[in-house]
């Protein structure tokens, strides 16, 4: 199977408001991710804040935080806060 590192993003309602796949896949001694998460595959790939009633929240997963292009990207496209769950 192909399986996705995804943060899901829910607004005050039970409406999904955006989601993001993590990008950046370790392959590292103790991280073997490799072997069952592949990089994200969203419609509009790359880096994208989600709108929600607080900002817009640049949401990156986990390993996204070691490449500093990610937030960067995040807040070149107006993300007011950066997420990483």
């Amino acid at each position: 199977g192909v399986y996705h590192n995804t943060a899901l993003v829910f607004d005050g309602s039970a409406e999904l408001a955006g989601f993001y796949r993590k990008m950046h896949i370790p392959d590292d001694p103790g991280f073997y991710e490799k072997y069952y998460f592949i990089p994200g595959d969203a419609d509009e790939p790359g880096f994208h804040p989600i709108a929600t009633s607080i900002g817009k929240l640049g949401v990156l997963v986990c390993w996204d935080q070691w490449y500093p292009e990610a937030a960067r990207l995040m807040a070149l496209a107006d993300a007011d806060i950066l997420i990483y769950p």
